[in-house]
């Protein structure tokens, strides 16, 4: 799962941090995911992130009481590899 996401610059404190929070949505069930293209303003932006151009934005819609939804910024990268972007400040 983790190589799914693109955080290299992450320390070791931060990285632990999401990664205990990708792994609790293993423990919701899904009830949608939908994608959605971003205008050409954003995508022909300079590189987000080491290398990688942000081209779409992922929202997964989990089946939960609560209706817990999140959504992720998708990069593609020049060779075609497509990894959700995670920005460290």
């Amino acid at each position: 799962m983790e190589a799914l996401f693109h955080g290299d610059n992450m320390d070791d404190a931060t990285r632990s941090r999401w990664r205990t929070v990708i792994l609790q949505e293993f423990d919701l069930r899904l009830r949608s995911v939908k994608m959605k293209s971003l205008p050409d303003e954003v995508t022909s932006a300079p590189q987000a992130e080491a290398g990688f151009t942000p081209v779409a934005q992922m929202t997964v819609y989990y089946d939960d009481p609560n209706r817990f939804t999140v959504t992720y910024l998708i990069g593609k990268n020049p060779s075609g590899v497509h990894r959700i972007l995670l920005f460290n400040p």
